[in-house]
């Protein structure tokens, strides 16, 4: 169940970065002390800020994920395992009483 709470905290972030960088801008429009060509400029940097703030956060998701994928990997191979070795086992213990 964490993987889900993980993703949906992570799409919340993300979710509430747009909606700030959106807020953002347009409060920087309607009250700008500055010529509009040079506010622009300030809302092209602030969106390629924004822009690199998001793709670090994607691939800090990714990697989390890729994380997770891999220690659930090794739960399942550790519980194949385990029941293989059990099977066995029990198949030695029916050939052999049997």
């Amino acid at each position: 169940m964490r993987y889900t709470e993980d993703s949906t905290d992570a799409g919340k972030i993300i979710g509430a970065l747009l909606i700030g960088a959106i807020a953002g801008a347009a409060f920087g429009v309607l009250f700008a002390p500055d010529r509009g060509d040079k506010t622009r400029g300030k809302i092209v940097a602030g969106t390629r800020d924004l822009a690199g703030d998001l793709k670090r956060k994607i691939k800090e998701e990714a990697n989390s994920l890729r994380n997770k994928a891999g220690e659930l990997e090794e739960m399942a191979e550790v519980k194949i395992d385990t029941m293989t070795s059990m099977f066995k086992q029990k198949a030695d213990s029916v050939k052999n009483n049997g």
